[in-house]
């Protein structure tokens, strides 16, 4: 299958979390609660670190990743994929569960304006309608779900401009940001860090290699923690065009299969497909 096509973004991390609250986790030896932890005025040296985290990721072509996070009260969300921050593209499997009900597993392609969604009963409703043959339906990527935040979330943290040590440094006079501690994270030693009183950084040690992420989102209670499980260059597949239809085209579908009816996009998104 021939690589898709997509629109080139570039994600950074400090202009998404305007969708993300000012909590932050915890150290992992002290109770939850709101409160942020108070960590160490960060040295030069740990600025610096900080400033080649999302650029390192780019360096690495793209990255593994899991994400586990809180949809609601009795319902949690995990995302299992891998992205190519080179393209801006990213693929994952996504489990919905909920308490008392078996969990739900859908498969996503996304960019940064557009998901398309592959779930179970869309290819025979679908043909049903006189289409066969579709796979995935496509709608606008959203900020009206917490797994639609991650999505876009998770295309953000890579980028290609370095960001500015000195100013990183500034936060750290105004309490925003911090060294918390060192740690182990998967038998490699890290160095945890509140970045902007919004979100914590574990980072490589001795690579500066970002492997975990942790966000409190507005859209969700509790913690969100995305793992990067391996950083390397990935090859992301699409379906054809052909096997793609628009959620605005089957709206009694949609609201049948998933109990939503997704509105149509402000602007048509960029089918992220091969040619037919």
């Amino acid at each position: 299958m021939k690589p898709i096509r997509f629109r080139a973004v570039a994600g950074c991390v400090l202009v998404l979390l305007s969708v993300v609250s000012c909590g932050s986790s915890t150290p992992k030896d002290a109770s939850s609660g709101p409160s942020i932890p108070v960590g160490k005025p960060l040295t030069l040296a740990q600025a610096e670190v900080l400033a080649s985290v999302l650029t390192k990721n780019f360096d690495q072509g793209g990255a593994v990743f899991t994400v586990t996070g809180p949809y609601g009260a009795q319902t949690t969300y995990s995302l299992n994929g891998s992205i190519d921050y080179t393209k801006g593209t990213a693929q994952s499997t996504l489990r919905i569960t909920s308490e008392g009900n078996d969990p739900a597993d859908s498969e996503l392609l996304w960019t940064k304006q557009e998901v398309l969604e592959q779930f179970p009963g869309l290819t025979e409703a679908v043909a049903a309608k006189g289409r066969p043959g579709v796979t995935f339906v496509s709608r606008p990527l959203t900020t009206a779900s917490p797994q639609d935040v991650v999505l876009n979330l998770l295309l953000g943290t890579a980028s290609q401009q370095r960001e500015n040590p000195a100013l990183i440094q500034q936060g750290t006079a105004q309490g925003d940001t911090a060294f918390l501690r060192t740690d182990t994270l998967r038998n490699t030693t890290v160095d945890v860090y509140r970045f902007g009183q919004k979100t914590t950084y574990w980072v490589g040690h001795d690579d500066g290699i970002l492997m975990r992420f942790e966000a409190t989102l507005a859209i969700a209670p509790g913690v969100t923690v995305i793992d990067f499980l391996e950083h390397k260059p990935v090859s992301i597949p699409g379906p054809k065009a052909s096997e793609v239809v628009f959620a605005s085209e089957i709206p009694d579908v949609m609201k049948s299969l998933t109990g939503n009816i997704i509105p149509p996009a402000a602007k048509p998104p960029v089918v992220v497909t091969t040619k037919p």
